[in-house]
């Protein structure tokens, strides 16, 4: 089997333990909350796009640098192609 195809199905057969990463990489001063207390904090929506692709046998993807804005805490910062959600966006939920 290819790297490639190893990977993608070593992908798609891994366990998804977001909530449970949260709380490791998190602050120990961060308070748990459940996803009602969560909704009642109006929350922005947003997402990132993570591409994958193959070259040379390597995996890669794109990043990006925001750009420098003395108002943005994550001016210049290197980030994943994302962000709020917009009402042109489509709902695919």
């Amino acid at each position: 089997m290819s790297f490639g195809k190893d990977l993608l199905r070593k992908i798609k057969i891994a366990e998804l333990p977001g909530e449970n990463a949260h709380g490791v990489f998190s602050p120990p001063y961060r308070p748990v909350f459940t996803y009602d207390e969560v909704l009642t904090k109006n929350p922005k929506f947003a997402a990132v796009n993570i591409i994958l692709y193959l070259k040379n046998d390597e995996w890669h993807f794109p990043l990006i640098q925001r750009t420098i804005n003395e108002h943005d805490r994550h001016s210049g910062q290197i980030s994943l192609p994302g962000g709020k959600r917009e009402e042109a966006d489509r709902d695919f939920c």
